[in-house]
């Protein structure tokens, strides 16, 4: 027996398995494939995809409402990140780096304040259904949020490049 014949007899073992309903069957394809370099099979890969997509319209982490999902949580999370890159453009274009501390008085001419910087940012976003702009307080808390996010190194606001949910 050569090894291709030994490989496909495996994974053949393995589908009749899977498709009797014994599902460490599947987990044991994708390790074999992975272990052996083997390309996964079409069965094995259509079962893989159709688990992802199960666990991303599905509410699978116990919880209820439209974030309970790993869909909703994404979509909540790209909502976050709009609000955020629209502020960040704002600061970036009045040369700043960070919203201004509230200050008691009027701000100079040259000074925009945090109201009004986030004013501006809720006018870019206006029609934007995917960030549901909502209040300004809404813009600061996610300005706030990925900000942090991001100064921990994290990854769940990385969004660049990637806009289609």
């Amino acid at each position: 027996m050569t090894p291709e014949e030994h490989h496909a007899a495996e994974l053949d073992a393995l589908r009749i398995r899977w498709q009797a309903g014994i599902w460490p069957a599947l987990f044991e394809a994708v390790e074999y494939c992975q272990v052996t370099e083997q390309v996964l099979p079409r069965w094995a890969a259509l079962a893989v995809l159709n688990l992802i997509l199960a666990a991303y319209h599905d509410g699978t982490t116990g919880n209820r409402g439209a974030h309970a999902s790993e869909r909703g949580r994404l979509k909540m999370d790209l909502a976050h990140y709009l609000r955020w890159s629209v502020v960040r453009l704002c600061l970036q274009l009045h040369d700043l780096t960070e919203l201004p501390a509230p200050r008691r008085g009027r701000p100079g001419a040259w000074q925009p304040s945090e109201t009004a910087l986030l004013k501006e940012a809720a006018e870019l976003l206006k029609g934007n259904r995917s960030a549901k702009a909502g209040s300004l307080k809404t813009l600061r808390e996610s300005f706030e949020l990925v900000e942090a996010s991001k100064a921990r190194g994290e990854h769940r606001f990385s969004f660049d490049g990637l806009m289609t949910l």
